[in-house]
């Protein structure tokens, strides 16, 4: 009586090796996915704080504030405000 089910050694294992290559190709694919997800995150996050910045700095003029104070230790220049214009000063 012969096997229905014959497998010649070359063939032996080659299945393990599909799924392997097929999970490790999954796992690259998520963390594309994950990348880029953080990125876009990140983008929207820096920009609704750059949204925030400019609205308190346009209250801040519209209120009549002269000079927004910064830190000594920034290496940006102070912003001088008035109602009509803004000028730069570096120090």
């Amino acid at each position: 009586m012969t096997s229905a089910v014959t497998s010649s050694t070359a063939e032996r294992g080659a299945a393990t090796v599909l799924v392997l290559v097929v999970a490790g190709i999954l796992m690259f694919v998520g963390l594309a996915l994950a990348g880029a997800a953080s990125l876009v995150v990140t983008q929207r996050r820096a920009q609704a704080a750059a949204d925030l910045a400019a609205l308190a700095g346009a209250g801040a003029a519209v209120s009549g504030a002269t000079v927004v104070r910064r830190p000594s230790s920034w290496p940006w220049p102070t912003v001088r405000c008035s109602s009509t214009a803004s000028r730069w000063t570096g120090r």
